[in-house]
């Protein structure tokens, strides 16, 4: 709206036309409200005189006279000038009549003249002697460069209803104190501020004004907690002045007849508020209790729920003492888990009614149900001492809850007792959660005791599960010490030796490098059993040594591998006789579950409720292998949600061929019965947020095979031969294995006679993880051209991405199928590292290793310093060319996956030995492989 000047006198508001210019432009919205602020503009001039709003501000009287006299120097078009000019501001007093009152910064706000006269009536009681303004009123300065001596419509900054409210008390008193009324309005502190011209900038600079006011008010109005202190602390001041004890009637009559104000947003004060502040401060004490309060201050600010008074004295009053600390955590914990809105925690809520019990109750009752259960019920259930202690101390607050099961670190958990995670369940949805609540409530509602809360269905059933568990732990217990008793005493594992400290062994030993070897693969590797649910596999990634990594994106990544021929029992060479199949995928099972659990403690985000993840967190690349097998089109569905109908993934996939070198697959396949009976050819496909490369990673030259990284096609790879497999007793192999064993199907079951001897046959050995096919270099291969910083590897098999890892100080996680796998991997690592020891040019080479170890990581025999170190035999001279030719054919039969009877044959440099026909049980063990994959 354009600037208007004021004009001398105002006419009467009741000659006044809706059409009469000098309205504002927002007439229509406030127009009753601007005809209110005329009338008190009329009523004014017609006491102080028509001239008065061309007066200049009154100038600051001498001491010791009684001459009119203002607080502030008066405003003078000079200093105004050279103010304005250099600072762009200029701060003096000023006639509040230079002002434009029916000229708003912000037109068309509805404006009322309630909160004007209320605030009148505050600042300027009627009656009282008025006061000086004390606050700064801000306006525009004059656009022009010439500053006018006696400046007439000013554009208000400040809210107006601070103006209106002093010319509201002024036409309220008059003619009652006018000389002071005149000395107060030509003596107003004005700051004049250079806005750009426009509405906007003057609208967004009154928006900027009016907030920081109130933001003060938000700073400095007093608490719930405070007004208690305050009127506590109060009493006790008079008290001393008055010489003897105050009842709050007495108290609250000397506050009224102090003048003492309140705020509208504050209660009214009355002896019912001081006696119910005067408890609050008695009660509401300690660290234990003030932290809470503050917390939920900070977090809503002067909208918190126990910034009422009400609800505190509700809390100082109603709960029981020993209860009252673990009852108002209660609050606060419900509150800050979301469990319960701020808002809705009330004086009703915490105090209950005729029909419902209230918080205060419910949290009372809880509290017993805690003590009830840690002295009494686990005591009886026999649970462990130890873990009924760590529960005591992790259960001990709401505080204490929060940081042992809320937070990140509950690796404390792994030390108790199944029946004592059941137990630790119970109570956390018993009493820390909402869970039992609807029984809760009215048992507390009929005053039941923690006695009676065990006698609940739900409660009283869940719980003897727990029992029930404990009672079967406690069977085992005796029945294993029994057998410890009666049998000898055995003698530690391998692995545990390899576990203990280098300082536990003679330096040099074979235990003591052993030892170093281990601690070399627990400082890269490190071993987890896969859990059985989606957010277990979370924490488990989410806590491991991974998390410590620092994210490079757009140089490096960390990979989550997942080779599907390593997921469980398969066909290969030396698998179980007959098998011809594998664990079948489903993308919606357990697949589902550990690799969304993975992406999620990597930082991915959650896609819908129901703990779907469908895209890695930027930096993190999933790279799955299909091991030849028609499954891709199951795995791409862990990318994209359930309840999607499109084919479309919600993130990127590269995918490559691995191209095998056909010999090394040949010699795996020990008979061949058409050209259909092997393939060379198997795809893997890498799923990540963005483009791979140049996007995450650069482009780069493959370290092992042709081509670069954007290339897809990587070969030619040589296949692990059937003699590096992992072999084992087949018992050994189910406790390997864990769950993902398999068993002959009845058309499998048709072995022949020599099959079912060949698989009856005492001490046999089956590959563990037949299907295994990728090698180490394989797996270095992709460390290097996919810039890997660190590997979540979800089927390790026998170890060859692990021993990739080592040789390049990577860090990886390896997800093992049960808890024999992870030790016999470890074990199987640590030998490795041991043979690395000696060898030259490794990166975990050790200088001077090869004094006292062999090449096989066994130790040297000492010979003394006189002895020369022992040299390996030279090889046999070469035969002349006819027998070498039939050595080379004897060679490529040695491929097939045959033990040698003879060790000496071997090494018999004067004659090969004759070809051996296959007997019909070599035969039958050379058929229990794949057809078709092998």
């Amino acid at each position: 709206m354009p600037a208007r000047r004021q004009p001398g006198p105002t006419p009467p508001a009741k000659k006044l036309k809706t059409t009469n210019a000098a309205l504002p432009a927002d007439e229509e919205v406030n127009l009753a409200y601007y005809h209110a602020v005329q009338e008190d503009c009329h009523k004014i001039l017609t006491h102080l005189g028509e001239d008065f709003p061309c007066q200049p501000a009154v100038a600051i009287a001498k001491a010791n006279e009684e001459s009119e006299g203002g607080i502030q120097e008066p405003y003078s078009s000079d200093a105004a000038s050279r103010a304005l000019g250099n600072q762009g501001a200029y701060v003096a007093a000023v006639n509040m009549f230079w002002m434009d009152f029916l000229k708003s910064p912000t037109p068309g706000v509805p404006l009322r003249r309630k909160s004007v006269e209320d605030l009148a009536d505050y600042i300027w009681p009627q009656g009282a002697l008025p006061s000086f303004l004390l606050k700064l009123l801000e306006v525009q300065a004059p656009a022009s460069t010439t500053v006018a001596e006696v400046p007439q419509g000013l554009q208000m900054l400040s809210p107006e209803g601070y103006a209106h409210a002093a010319l509201c008390a002024c036409a309220r008193d008059l003619p009652q104190h006018k000389e002071q009324w005149a000395r107060i309005l030509r003596s107003v502190p004005c700051a004049f501020v250079v806005v750009p011209s426009g509405g906007r900038d003057v609208w967004i600079h009154a928006w900027n004004k009016r907030n920081a006011i109130t933001q003060d008010y938000e700073s400095l109005s007093r608490t719930a907690l405070q007004q208690a202190i305050e009127i506590a602390t109060l009493k006790s001041r008079f008290e001393a002045d008055e010489g003897r004890p105050l009842n709050n009637g007495d108290f609250f009559q000397l506050l009224t007849a102090q003048g003492l104000k309140k705020a509208s947003s504050q209660d009214d004060l009355s002896p019912n508020l001081i006696a119910n502040a005067i408890q609050v401060y008695e009660k509401i004490r300690g660290p234990e209790m003030l932290e809470p309060l503050a917390d939920l201050e900070t977090r809503y600010g002067s909208k918190s729920c126990l910034n009422e008074m009400c609800n505190l004295h509700a809390l100082a009053q109603k709960p029981k003492p020993e209860a009252r600390v673990f009852v108002l955590q209660g609050i606060h914990d419900l509150v800050v888990r979301g469990l319960v809105n701020n808002e809705d925690i009330t004086k009703t809520s915490l105090r209950g009614d005729k029909s419902n019990a209230g918080w205060i109750a419910l949290l009372e009752l809880k509290r017993n149900c805690l003590q009830h259960w840690l002295t009494i019920e686990l005591p009886k259930a026999k649970v462990a001492d130890k873990d009924r202690m760590l529960l005591k101390e992790k259960l001990a607050s709401h505080k204490a809850y929060r940081e042992n099961l809320c937070g990140e670190d509950v690796s404390w958990q792994g030390g108790l007792a199944r029946s004592s995670l059941e137990a630790l369940q119970l109570l956390e949805k018993l009493v820390f959660n909402k869970h039992y609540d609807n029984g809760l409530k009215g048992m507390a509602r009929a005053h039941k005791n923690a006695e009676e809360v065990t006698e609940h269905d739900s409660i009283r059933e869940d719980w003897s599960k727990v029992v029930s568990m404990r009672e079967n732990e406690l069977m085992e217990e005796a029945v294993k010490d029994k057998m410890d008793q009666e049998a000898p005493e055995e003698e530690p594992t391998v692995l545990a030796s390899m576990r203990k400290p280098p300082t536990a062994f003679s330096e040099h030993s074979l235990g003591y490098w052993t030892s170093l070897a281990n601690t070399s693969v627990r400082r890269h590797v490190s071993f987890v059993v896969v859990p059985g649910t989606q957010g277990q596999m979370q924490r488990l990634v989410a806590q491991s040594s991974l998390k410590d990594l620092e994210r490079e994106e757009g140089k490096k990544l960390v990979m989550v591998w997942l080779d599907t021929d390593l997921m469980g029992e398969a066909p290969g060479p030396k698998a179980q006789p007959g098998l011809r199949r594998s664990l079948p995928l489903e993308a919606n099972g357990e697949l589902r579950s550990i690799v969304h659990g993975t992406m999620q403690a990597r930082g991915a985000q959650l896609k819908t409720a129901e703990g779907e993840t469908t895209c890695p967190a930027p930096g993190e690349l999933i790279c799955v292998h299909d091991g030849g097998r028609k499954i891709m089109p199951e795995v791409r569905k862990l990318f994209r949600a359930m309840t999607s109908k499109g084919d479309i993934l919600d993130c990127n996939e590269k995918q490559a061929s691995i191209v095998f070198n056909e010999e090394t697959i040949r010699v795996r396949k020990q008979r061949i019965k058409s050209s259909e009976a092997y393939t060379c050819q198997t795809s893997m496909s890498m799923f990540t947020r963005s483009i791979l490369v140049p996007t995450m990673i650069p482009e780069k030259r493959r370290a092992h095979y042709q081509g670069y990284n954007t290339g897809d096609v990587i070969g030619w790879v040589d296949a692990v031969p059937a003699n590096a497999l992992w072999e084992a007793p087949r018992p050994v192999k189910e406790k390997v294995l864990g769950k993902k064993t398999l068993t002959l199907t009845a058309a499998e079951e048709g072995l022949s006679k020599d099959q079912k001897q060949l698989r009856a046959a005492e001490g046999r050995l089956e590959t563990v993880f037949s299907g295994t096919r990728l090698p180490q270099q394989f797996h270095s291969e992709l460390l290097a051209s996919l810039c890997c910083q660190g590997v979540v590897d979800l089927t390790p098999g026998q170890g060859f991405l692990e021993q990739a890892c080592l040789d390049a100080r990577v860090p990886v996680l390896a997800v093992c199928l049960s808890e024999a796998h992870a030790e016999a991997l470890e074990e199987r690592l640590t030998k490795y590292c041991l043979s690395k020891f000696v060898e030259q040019g490794h990166t975990l080479y050790r200088e001077g290793a090869n004094k006292f170890l062999k090449p096989d990581g066994s130790i040297k025999e000492d010979k003394g310093d006189d002895e020369p170190e022992e040299v390996p035999k030279p090889k046999p001279k070469a035969k002349p060319k006819a027998s070498k030719k039939k050595k080379r054919v004897d060679d490529d039969n040695s491929g097939d996956d045959e033990e040698p009877e003879d060790d000496t044959e071997a090494g018999d440099t004067k004659k090969p030995p004759p070809k051996k026909k296959k007997s019909k049980k070599e035969d039958a063990e050379a058929s229990s492989g794949s057809e078709e994959l092998w």
